[in-house]
């Protein structure tokens, strides 16, 4: 392996000028950098408390209507607003978890004002409706038995937690409309088979599949 870049499910990757991967590498080669800051569009709920139906790329089309990243070094760079794609030899450590990424002293990352960022970045569906909210955040280990063991009164006080969580954060991140996923999404429900198996059925309470 060459070149490495870590992404989440709800994170996708868009560019005109690289419109894939291996044309991002060919411009890192180009610039002669060993790493490149991949920044986000951060995505909110699009109006939505309960999951619409369809896909995620289709559903929601608000975001923030600027870019997210951190300033940024050429050793030392990413932070937790965005991710990095980088040569594999080049790589020291990571940090909070693949978010920062540290080169060896003898690579080259890109800089801020090198190379133009606005030309790539990852659309990023952090929040979405409420109800995808509270699943993404209860689905480690928040279960019925966390209910029975604290009280329904808890599990409450947990729910409006959240809800001001979501709220705060939802402000953010629909300013502007952003329909580039759309005709992809198109193309991915003819491609692609609908969701089997039993994996997704513990989650049922909580998320309702649609195709």
């Amino acid at each position: 392996t060459e070149w490495v870049v870590t992404t989440d499910v709800d994170e996708f990757y868009f560019s005109r000028t690289y419109p894939t991967f291996k044309h991002l590498v060919a411009g890192a080669r180009a610039n002669r950098t060993d790493g490149v800051p991949i920044p986000w569009y951060m995505f909110g709920s699009s109006g939505h408390t309960a999951r619409p139906p369809g896909l995620t790329g289709e559903a929601y089309h608000r975001r923030a209507r600027a870019l997210v990243y951190d300033a940024d070094t050429s050793q030392y760079y990413g932070r937790r607003n965005g991710k990095v794609m980088f040569r594999a030899a080049c790589l020291k450590e990571f940090k909070d978890n693949t978010h920062r990424v540290i080169l060896q002293d003898h690579c080259k990352g890109v800089s801020p004002f090198q190379w133009n960022r606005t030309e790539y970045h990852f659309k990023h569906y952090q929040l979405k409706s409420f109800e995808d909210f509270q699943w993404k955040r209860r689905g480690n280990g928040f279960t019925g038995v966390r209910v029975k063991q604290y009280g329904r009164e808890w599990w409450n006080s947990l729910t409006r937690q959240f809800k001001e969580e979501w709220v705060a954060q939802d402000r953010l991140f629909n300013d502007t409309s952003d329909y580039d996923l759309v005709p992809y999404m198109a193309v991915l429900k003819r491609t692609m088979p609908p969701p089997s198996g039993q994996w997704w059925l513990h989650k049922k309470n909580w998320y309702r599949m649609s195709w």
